[in-house]
């Protein structure tokens, strides 16, 4: 008579990264009708389709993608580098940018998860189901009605793809405040928050949010002596 082995019960943190890809999937699959949509004429195309820059520049045409937009309000070099390899390969196919956003806007939900998985015991210490309370969170986030402009109209590529950095960033701070400031982190941090920025100019309110985050974690003690020199690089 054979035995059964028995098998270990899974640990709570074995099951993060298959709660962060399910949370990714279900936001991705919510928004993918989007990707049927055709360009509308607001913004879509004078910006994409009628865009000579996204036309006809290759991807290793960093000058003009990098000082075209470059004293504008809304300067963007990587959304327009986005852009140029998509229309690169698939032409300008108004399809293939709105599914991309949906991926781009999925992934961007299981980072939040990610991060609140982080912040939410700093902030309610007491709160004992943290896991479900990040899943509600990054669901709340991610399936909100606010999130269809960001997704589901072309041109707001900028909105998805400085979330994407925008969140590394975050959850790169919190590792670096979470290991006893292991400068690695802050410059990992600082890189992505660079790219934010050249997303979208929202990026420049990282400062903000480093800050908060200090607080969080540091109390006023985040603003004493080398623990207040450590955010130069920010």
């Amino acid at each position: 008579m054979s035995r059964k082995k028995k098998t270990k019960p899974q640990q709570p943190w074995q099951r993060i990264p298959v709660l962060a890809v399910a949370i990714g999937l279900i936001v991705f699959l919510c928004f993918l009708p989007g990707a049927f949509y055709g360009f509308i004429n607001m913004d879509d195309l004078p910006l994409i389709v009628n865009n000579t820059l996204v036309n006809t520049a290759s991807l290793f045409d960093f000058k003009d993608i990098f000082t075209r937009q470059l004293f504008t309000p809304h300067y963007k070099p990587l959304v327009y580098m986005t852009w140029i390899v998509e229309r690169s390969i698939f032409g300008i196919n108004a399809n293939v940018l709105h599914f991309d956003n949906a991926v781009l806007h999925g992934i961007n939900s299981a980072l939040v998860f990610l991060l609140s998985l982080k912040v939410l015991p700093r902030m309610w210490p007491r709160l004992k189901n943290v896991v479900p309370a990040a899943v509600f969170c990054a669901l709340a986030w991610g399936l909100h009605p606010l999130r269809i402009e960001s997704v589901v109209w072309a041109v707001e590529r900028k909105d998805v793809l400085f979330g994407l950095f925008y969140l590394l960033a975050a959850l790169n701070y919190v590792k670096y405040l979470s290991s006893n400031r292991n400068y690695k982190y802050l410059l990992i941090a600082s890189l992505f928050f660079l790219l934010s920025c050249l997303s979208k100019s929202m990026g420049i309110t990282f400062f903000a949010t480093a800050l908060l985050l200090e607080l969080l974690f540091d109390g006023i003690n985040a603003f004493k002596g080398k623990a207040l020199i450590s955010k130069l690089p920010l």
